[in-house]
């Protein structure tokens, strides 16, 4: 953190010049003596977050320093997005591939969803209705139409409350309107930017309808077969996502049996393919997964 000194309080108000250098220290997001920015920062650990990794998991100190790097960056600039989305991607990837115990990894994404949460409402200041459903999105989706990182929030967003409702329970889940929220954040991205993070409107809504409970009243519109046709937007539009290739799998393996050896030929590609060295830890993720799924559906494989 940039040292501040404390200077004895003037008997008048500080002239114009003074104010103006405070400003400057304050959106220069926390320059360090080399001229090297928080942000910079961030983004240098965040290239390194795979460094030392055992298969797909992640050693806790480059990711740890580029949450620590972004946070700094956003207390400077808190209306920066940009920033902001580089810090829930990096909370991600802090969560899922380094911590290991149930609870840490809840209140990481807890403390994610306050993270875009404060995001959301810097997008809707000036909306009357702001939330994401089907009634007020087309006005929503016009109010930001200006706005490149508003896609980031709504995915991570989406993201989040699907990570969090892991943990919570299907109850605790239900009376929160989760499956709601992810459906919705998931379309408003879908009609902001359908090619996203690799699709990820599509593939975090092809998801949520491979995963979310049926429940009256609840979730009575979650549909299977909108799963599959989800995911199979998401894989036609990011062909090289190897986790798009995955669900879809899942998708077809649990709800289309007439396709199951469609399936089965999509996780034996996956097995043979090489982890993107951009995404070592996330596809390595991916390949476990697809190995355990081909083995679960053939017996012998593995």
């Amino acid at each position: 953190m940039i040292a501040i000194v404390q200077l004895p309080r003037p008997m008048r108000r500080p002239s114009s010049v003074s104010a103006v250098a405070s400003l400057c220290l304050l959106m220069a997001g926390a320059v360090q003596a080399g001229g090297t920015t928080a942000l910079e920062r961030g983004d240098e650990a965040a290239r390194r977050r795979a460094e030392g990794h055992r298969g797909s998991r992640a050693l806790p100190g480059p990711i740890g320093e580029a949450v620590a790097a972004y946070e700094e960056a956003l207390a400077a600039q808190p209306d920066d997005l940009e920033v902001r989305v580089k810090l829930l991607s990096a909370l991600y990837f802090q969560g899922e591939f380094t911590l290991s115990k149930a609870l840490d990894q809840h209140a990481l994404f807890e403390r994610a969803l306050d993270v875009a949460s404060e995001g959301m409402a810097q997008l809707a200041r000036g909306l009357a209705y702001a939330d994401a459903s089907e009634e007020n999105r087309p006005r929503l989706v016009e109010h930001l139409s200006d706005q490149p990182e508003a896609a980031g929030i709504y995915f991570w967003s989406a993201v989040y409350w699907g990570l969090w409702s892991r943990h919570a329970g299907k109850f605790e889940a239900a009376s929160k309107g989760v499956a709601d929220k992810i459906r919705d954040y998931s379309e408003l991205v879908i009609a902001l930017d359908d090619r996203y993070e690799n699709a990820g409107g599509h593939r975090v809504l092809g998801r949520l309808h491979t995963e979310a409970p049926r429940i009256p009243l609840i979730t009575g519109w979650v549909d299977r077969d909108v799963a599959i046709s989800e995911l199979e937007r998401a894989v036609e539009r990011a062909p090289n996502d190897l986790r798009a290739h995955l669900f879809l799998a899942e998708a077809l393996l649990k709800f289309d049996a007439s396709r199951r050896d469609e399936a089965m030929d999509r996780l034996r590609w996956l097995v043979r393919q090489s982890p993107n060295p951009e995404l070592l830890v996330e596809e390595i993720q991916v390949l476990e997964e697809a190995e355990q799924l081909l083995a679960e559906y053939e017996p012998g494989v593995g």
